[in-house]
């Protein structure tokens, strides 16, 4: 993973910052307060949610409601995405992948989908903040802290604090609950048992109450007997009554039907002379309703055609930016081809070294130990010299490089200079011209009005001669008294409307005139732009000028500074006092370091080949053989994928550009087709009113038949209606005679007496009926109640076994969260022991303890961890450089293990350190970089300034 680059808006004191970072080291200056860990803070705020240092009020800047973050960084699948936080009155957290508009994740999922981008499975908050990041003081300071304090950081760190949870909280409050519910269970247990009634006694009162039961339904049948007769007779009584009442109200609904069906012939009849006189309509204005249909048909067409070209356009368009993004992704693409190439080479050049290597391991290591020993100090001295003065060359040579590529950009500039004066006479020239085309432009406009206008009164004027042929003014809309009197309206029409049409003829000239005004106006338009631009560009190109003489003035005053602190530097060092030679130049300076160093480590390398690396390396190099044969064949695989992969890419491109070919021809005639639909539409319109009142007449026009067949079927309904009049009188005077109102209510008398008698029987039985479903109730309740003292006993049982289990089961999580630490350590202690063996040159291995009496404490020892505590040395008793080599070993194999971001953060870390650990911070960082792809060192000095690749200064 790599940041790219961060933009602050309103973020702590920032009002708006924009920071670009590159490959390897970034260093971060600035003066305190300049805000330098405020950019460390945002960045862990919006791409692992760290924590922030204060509340998201106090972060916003003072004044403002909402401050805004933006990171951009490349993930470990080489795609580059951006994360958006906003934080204050709005809250948003966004990740999209560099230009894509949408997000592919949702907000509550952002910090986990970039955890997995740097390839960290859990925490990321604590992993960034004290994994990836080194804050202030806390380098080494982290590892000599009270055990308590260590055991409360790194059981964050690990994700481990969880276990002491369980059993602090968790499982204690499962215990208390499992008493609880045990305590619930007994109390019920003893409640239900109070409550259970003996069985034999309820079931001799359920038979009581079946007997009478069994009694009052006899009763109740008897005289359900006697109403059935009652009823029967009632009933045909109650029959003939309602035969008359029907057919009476049947006679009322025949004789309402009857003037209805009446009224409905009036309006049948209107209907009829209405649809005679809309037909007439239709036959006036047939000539213009067909005209408008016929030029709709063209337009739709015409419309159809432009909306396909304009697909065809659209199509294009987005073709070509398919055709970008694949030339991008194959540009990329052989970068990384070379890169696997370049790779392979490494790796086998190292396979060859490492096999070389394991035929010439011996055992001599242990008889040349204390020859290795004195060699190796005095070549170290030699060594560290050596390098401190390559170093100064290096930094030399690249601030002579930083001149000539300053004077290189120099004259680059000053031969891209432009005349501004003749770019702004030619810029003034073409905004007089674009004037002049914007007023030919309305001028155009104008007589396209005025065109469409002529073509209306041609049309009117048709209109008006077609009505005045059958006598109507179209004016007056009543008969006309010149025609009348023998007046021919046909020559007066015809003088008009070759008048019309010449004024007609006259407009087209006029217009043609103005055909490629649109095609001078984009053009003079464009013209003005790039002029512009020149102009701006012109304008940089004098400030760069400037800014680029200014930067080589302090360069070559930088320069000579650095040659003097350099012969200083020769002359103050005591191992330049055995040169026999006078001169002091850097020259025979640097060719006497050579010489010492070739002559020392002529000596050495005879004796330390199986000192410092034959120890370790005899156990694994077999292993690392095939390990690095292993990585070969992945390599080959992806060099394969990469040429699948560029092949797929051409093809895709050659098709696109075939596409695009293919589709630019057609949309040409665009233009004029959208000249040809406005012209038709205005033709349109014209005729829109006719077309109108024929849709408004042509329905009701062909209702015509409709409402002569209706009124035939009307005077048919009220003929059948007044022969069923007369029927229904003659049945009700013969239903009237056989019907007596008396005898009916004698019968209904004597039956309401009898169902009194009846719903009295009914509601004893019913009381009873409730007495004995609420003893059987009262019965299965009782079971019921058995069986639930059946259930909470063994309830009970299963409580006690859950209490049981609970105290095993936290005697059990108490020790858990030491052994996945001490799991996690063994693993961090194998990489730190290589990580601090490469940093230091020692061959002393790293320990890291985590039990009862050694909280997360780390240990320096010398052989194996077997041998006597006498080699051991805990972590506050080295040096000042072996802390901070030991502390970033150990933190590089924390990173290695918990992620794969593979970039670091170190903020002010000389901050309190005293010469010997700022030198060797210094040179730990400078070896642990080579593994990483990209560090960022904030500092307010210039400790780190001349290893830096990219210098930020705030």
């Amino acid at each position: 993973m790599k940041i790219n680059r961060v933009i602050l808006n309103n973020f702590r004191n920032h009002e708006k910052l924009d920071v670009s970072f590159s490959s390897g080291m970034n260093l971060l200056i600035g003066n305190n307060g300049s805000g330098k860990t405020s950019i460390l803070e945002a960045i862990g705020y919006a791409m692992f949610d760290a924590k922030l240092r204060t509340t998201q009020k106090d972060a916003v800047r003072e004044g403002e409601s909402v401050a805004d973050i933006q990171v951009d960084f490349t993930g470990n699948d080489d795609l580059d995405y951006t994360v958006i936080r906003k934080l204050g009155s709005k809250s948003v957290h966004k990740l999209v992948v560099s230009g894509e508009s949408d997000s592919r994740v949702p907000d509550n999922d952002v910090t986990n989908k970039i955890a997995r981008l740097a390839g960290i499975t859990s925490n990321p908050s604590n992993i960034y903040l004290h994994v990836i990041t080194a804050n202030q003081n806390k380098l080494t300071e982290i590892f000599s802290e009270t055990p308590a304090n260590r055991e409360r950081a790194f059981n964050e760190v690990f994700d481990t604090a969880i276990y002491g949870e369980i059993y602090k909280y968790f499982s204690q409050k499962a215990e208390v609950k499992y008493k609880t519910d045990y305590d619930i269970e007994l109390t019920k247990y003893e409640e239900i048992s109070r409550d259970i009634r003996n069985s034999e006694e309820l079931i001799v009162e359920l038979k009581n109450l079946e007997e009478s039961k069994n009694s009052l339904q006899t009763q109740i049948s008897s005289i359900d007997k006697e109403l059935t007769g009652l009823g029967a007779e009632l009933g045909k009584l109650n029959n003939l009554k309602n035969t008359i009442e029907t057919k009476e109200n049947n006679l009322k609904n025949n004789t309402n039907l009857l003037e209805f069906r009446e009224k409905d012939l009036s309006e049948a009849n209107q209907s009829l002379i209405d649809a005679i006189n809309a037909e007439k309509v239709l036959e006036a204005n047939q000539i213009q309703y067909d005209k408008y249909l016929e030029l709709s048909g063209e337009l739709k067409e015409i419309s159809k055609s432009i909306t396909d070209l304009e697909k065809l356009q659209t199509k294009c368009n987005k073709l070509e930016m398919d055709k970008h993004k694949i030339e991008k992704s194959e540009a990329k693409l052989n970068a990384e081809f070379e890169n696997f190439n370049c790779r392979k080479n490494e790796l086998i050049k190292l396979n060859n070294d490492k096999t070389d290597e394991k035929n010439k391991l011996s055992d001599e290591l242990i008889t040349q130990d204390l020859l290795v020993k004195i060699l190796f100090d005095s070549l170290n001295k030699k060594t560290f010299l050596l390098t401190e003065f390559d170093n100064k060359i290096i930094e030399l040579n690249s601030i002579k490089l930083n001149i000539d590529d300053t004077r290189t950009k120099l004259g680059f500039h000053q031969e891209h200079k432009v005349n501004p004066v003749e770019i702004e006479k030619k810029i003034a020239e073409l905004k007089i011209k674009i004037d002049e085309l914007n007023k030919k432009k309305e001028k155009l406009e104008l007589y396209l009005n005025e065109l469409a206008q002529l073509n209306a009164r041609l049309n009117d004027n048709e209109e008006a001669a077609k009505q005045l042929s059958k006598g109507d003014c179209p004016f007056l809309k009543e008969n006309c008294i010149n025609i009348s009197q023998g007046t021919n309206p046909s020559e007066y029409f015809q003088n008009k409307d070759k008048e019309i049409k010449n004024l007609i003829k006259t407009k087209y000239i006029q217009i043609e005139d103005y055909s490629g005004i649109d095609d001078e106006f984009i053009a003079a338009n464009k013209d003005s732009t790039k002029y512009e631009e020149q102009l701006k560009n012109g304008r940089e190109t004098e400030k760069n000028i400037k800014d680029i003489t200014s930067n080589l003035a302090l360069l070559e005053k930088e320069r000579e500074n650095y040659e003097l602190k350099f012969k200083l530097f020769i002359n103050d060092n005591p191992e330049f006092e055995q040169n026999s030679t006078d001169s002091r130049d850097f020259e025979s300076a640097q060719k006497y370091l050579e010489e010492m160093k070739k002559e020392s480590n002529n000596k050495y390398q005879i004796e330390n080949t199986n000192y410092l690396n034959l120890q370790e390396k005899s156990k694994g190099c077999n292993l690392e053989v095939t390990n690095i044969l292993n990585i070969i064949s992945e390599n080959d695989i992806q060099i394969s994928k990469c040429r699948s992969s560029s092949e797929e890419y051409f093809n895709q491109k050659q098709i696109i550009i075939t596409q695009i070919e293919e589709l630019t021809g057609p949309t040409k005639n665009l233009p004029e087709l959208k000249l040809k639909r406005d012209f038709i539409s205005n033709q349109i319109e014209s005729l829109q009113s006719a077309y109108n009142v024929f849709l408004s007449n042509r329905a009701k026009a062909a209702e015509k038949a409709v409402f002569t067949n209706k009124m035939k079927e009307i005077e048919k309904d009220i003929q059948s209606i007044n022969t069923l009049i007369i029927s229904l009188n003659i049945e009700l005077g013969e239903l009237k005679n056989c019907f007596s109102i008396e005898q009916l209510n004698q019968i209904q008398n004597s039956l309401n007496q009898r169902q009194f008698q009846q719903n009295q029987y009914h509601t004893e039985y019913g009381k009873v009926t409730a007495e004995l479903k609420a003893k059987e109730e009262e019965i299965k309740n009782n079971e019921t109640k058995k069986l639930i003292v059946s259930e909470i006993e063994k309830k009970k049982k299963r409580l006690q076994q859950k209490i049981n289990l609970t105290n095993i089961f936290r005697d059990n999580i108490k020790n858990m969260g030491r052994y996945v630490s001490k799991r996690l350590l063994e693993g961090i202690e194998f990489l730190a022991t290589e990580n601090y063996r490469k940093i230091s040159g020692q061959n002393e291995s790293i320990r890291w303890i985590n039990d009862d009496n050694d909280k997360y404490q780390i240990y320096l020892e010398l052989g194996s961890s077997t041998q006597e505590s006498q080699n051991k040395r805990r972590f506050e008793m080295l040096s000042g450089g072996e802390q901070v080599s030991v502390a970033l070993a150990v933190r590089a194999a924390m990173a290695s293990l918990m992620t794969k971001a593979n970039f670091a953060i170190f903020d002010e870390p000389t901050v309190n350190l005293d010469s010997e650990r700022r030198i060797a911070l210094a040179e730990s960082i400078h070896v642990m970089l080579k593994s990483l792809e990209q560090a960022i060192i904030v500092t307010h000095e210039d400790s780190f300034r001349e290893m830096a690749q990219n210098v930020i200064a705030l």
